[in-house]
């Protein structure tokens, strides 16, 4: 059996909220080795299988988000979201297609009433979705950015903020240095900035608040590395309405790639 598909079956009914101690998973390593051993070049010319990606995914939010791989989170995420559009896109064209079939009079080749159902689903809750991705990246763009600040590097706190904000500076450059900021408009970009306004506040506030401490005649930088400072400007955490969208979101993209696939004929 081709390894990449024998790691598409291993895959296809893995859930890792049922894998506590990760045998499972250690099985999904082996395979990976073992295809990229027989046939790497191969393998890394081919876009990532949503399976995989899915997969990676939830290793890194199960049993709790892993901040420190936040950024490739969101390559990941972006991924999903590529495979979504492209499906709507597939489900629209079926219409189209399924219309001119019918006008044509022929119906054995026309999609099923849950067929067009379906697909007429995925079409009608583009925004919707695109909308539910766009707040998940924008909250943990900022999330992210706000960890970073209270943190003792500050040069990776700008160089994270210059991947994320990047495409703010100019708005007629093509050049993107994050996959989220691909095909996103001008009006999408709007969740970039609020949430750049969001980490920008929060910087102003804990300035703030060192400053204040700092009149009873503590060092600013003392005031940053205080336990009064972490208890009151704690780690920030993924909201669980995040969470909840983005679980959501794997499920119905894995179920709409199976359910345009099903789709013979047209």
């Amino acid at each position: 059996m081709d390894s990449l598909q024998e790691l598409l079956n291993e895959l296809r009914d893995y859930d890792i909220r049922t894998d506590p101690q990760r045998i499972q998973a250690a099985k999904v390593i082996n395979i990976l080795d073992k295809a990229f051993t027989r046939g790497g070049d191969e393998i890394r010319d081919r876009k990532p299988p949503l399976n995989l990606v899915v997969y990676a995914i939830k290793n890194i939010i199960f049993p709790s988000f892993l901040p420190e791989l936040m950024s490739e989170f969101l390559h990941l995420l972006t991924m999903v979201e590529f495979y979504r559009q492209k499906m709507t896109e597939r489900a629209s064209e079926l219409l189209v297609w399924d219309l001119y079939c019918r006008s044509e009079g022929d119906p054995s080749v026309c999609l099923t009433p849950e067929e067009r159902k379906f697909c007429e689903k995925l079409d009608q809750h583009q925004e919707s979705l695109r909308k539910i991705y766009l707040n998940v990246v924008s909250e943990c763009c900022a999330m992210e950015l706000s960890a970073l600040w209270l943190s003792s590097s500050n040069t990776d706190f700008w160089i994270r903020w210059n991947d994320y904000f990047s495409i703010l500076k100019d708005e007629d450059s093509d050049t993107i240095t994050h996959t989220f900021h691909y095909r996103m408009t001008p009006r999408e970009k709007s969740f970039l900035y609020e949430a750049a306004y969001a980490v920008s506040k929060f910087m102003e506030t804990t300035v703030r608040w060192a400053g204040d401490q700092s009149a009873t005649d503590q060092p600013i930088q003392d005031a940053f590395q205080s336990k009064d400072f972490r208890e009151e400007f704690p780690v920030p955490q993924l909201s669980e309405e995040s969470l909840d969208s983005i679980s959501f979101v794997l499920d119905f993209v894995q179920d709409a790639a199976l359910r345009i696939a099903s789709i013979k004929g047209l």
